[in-house]
């Protein structure tokens, strides 16, 4: 493979952790329902530019990752995916309507507590080598709890994400050489919206705070912000500025996965 890996080895769910005979089963993240599950051009992140289309691997329907057993699979699935995709297809919907949107600020209603369990669940999916962060430890402890609340140093952002193509970033650590802030985050961004889980402090005051609504009610339904009218960058928050130092193990999930291109006859 040209990229990282998609499967573990030893057959012991992310979640779980329990040993799964014979194999583990497949994972979409994002996950399916939501998203366009066209053929992908998965490339490594970090050499994404240096892959030519030769190289690129070729997934048929969106990106999968067998990571995790069939119970937590499914528990994922019925509990949480289905507000997950629900509002990814409702924001969609808005934005590529002819209608003209009274406001740049969209409401969506939805259930924020099922969102951040979708979004924690898939990004700890997407891991295939050592998930033992305190973010991943903590979303085993948290996920199929329905009683417990995600603690305040662990929060979930979201954005509005316009770009025809899907990225994953597990375990980023970035130094400000100015600020000496030092942020420890994951992201998972496919259209049309960005999601950065992140560790121990604030992240962007641009961002809008998913967490903010968090409760230990998966049932609460409330009215969430999307600014439509400033989207960021493409490669953003996980883009190395000038001023940052950034760590990355070389086992963590790294991939950039874009609509296959079409050969010309």
């Amino acid at each position: 493979m040209h990229y990282t890996k998609t499967g573990r080895t030893d057959n012991i769910c992310n979640i779980c952790g329990k040993k799964e005979v014979p194999l583990l089963s497949w994972d979409h993240v994002p996950p399916k329902g939501g998203i366009d599950l066209s053929a992908l051009e998965i490339r490594n992140y970090i050499s994404r530019s240096t892959i030519s289309a030769k190289e690129r691997d070729i997934s048929q329907n969106g990106l999968k990752f067998r990571t995790i057993c069939r119970t937590c699979n499914t528990k994922l699935g019925t509990k949480y995916d289905m507000a997950f995709n629900k509002l990814m297809l409702d924001i969609a919907h808005q934005v590529t309507s002819c209608l003209i949107l009274p406001s740049p600020i969209l409401k969506v209603k939805t259930y924020p507590t099922r969102i951040i369990k979708s979004v924690l669940g898939h990004i700890l999916a997407s891991k295939t080598s050592d998930c033992q962060s305190y973010i991943d430890k903590t979303t085993r402890n948290y996920l199929f709890n329905e009683s417990a609340i995600l603690p305040n140093d662990i929060q979930v952002y979201y954005w509005f994400y316009p770009y025809n193509c899907t990225i994953i970033r597990d375990d980023v650590l970035t130094l400000s050489t100015k600020t000496r802030q030092l942020s420890h985050y994951s992201v998972l961004k496919s259209f049309p919206l960005g999601f950065a889980v992140v560790s121990q402090n604030d992240f962007n005051d641009l961002f809008f705070n998913l967490t903010k609504y968090n409760t230990n009610d998966i049932n609460n339904e409330v009215d969430i912000p999307l600014n439509i009218s400033c989207p960021f960058d493409w490669d953003y928050p996980e883009r190395l500025n000038a001023d940052d130092i950034q760590l990355v193990s070389k086992d963590s999930t790294a991939l950039f996965a874009s609509k296959r291109q079409k050969k010309n006859i």
